[in-house]
């Protein structure tokens, strides 16, 4: 692959990674909540995945599979994301941190 087809391929997720997992026309049907993660979740326990284990999520695009990895990997464990742009990162990192905060306060209102 040249660098112009890669920065090409760059530009094209970091143009989509605002809507990338839910409004885009192109993407919206793979992403769709409970098809994917059915999708996801069966994946992931095909992996020789277990608690303490490091992870890494190449092409990790806006993290979707991160929750469930860390779900297998425990405290013990690590999930590292990797992906060709820093949109895509950073739409990861927003998805990971809004899923600790839900759960964190789903955590709360049952105290």
């Amino acid at each position: 692959m040249s660098l112009d087809e890669l920065q090409k391929i760059q530009q094209g997720y970091t143009e989509v990674s605002q809507y990338y997992d839910t409004s885009h026309p192109k993407t919206h049907k793979l992403f769709c909540v409970g098809n994917t993660f059915r999708f996801r979740r069966d994946a992931i326990k095909n992996l020789d995945i277990k608690c303490g284990d490091t992870v890494i999520d190449l092409a990790c695009g806006s993290g979707l599979n991160f929750s469930l990895l860390e779900v297998v990997v425990g405290n013990e464990g690590k999930v590292i994301g990797v992906d060709i742009t820093q949109a895509m990162l950073d739409k990861a990192k927003q998805l990971w941190e809004l899923q600790k905060n839900l759960l964190r306060n789903y955590l709360r209102s049952l105290i």
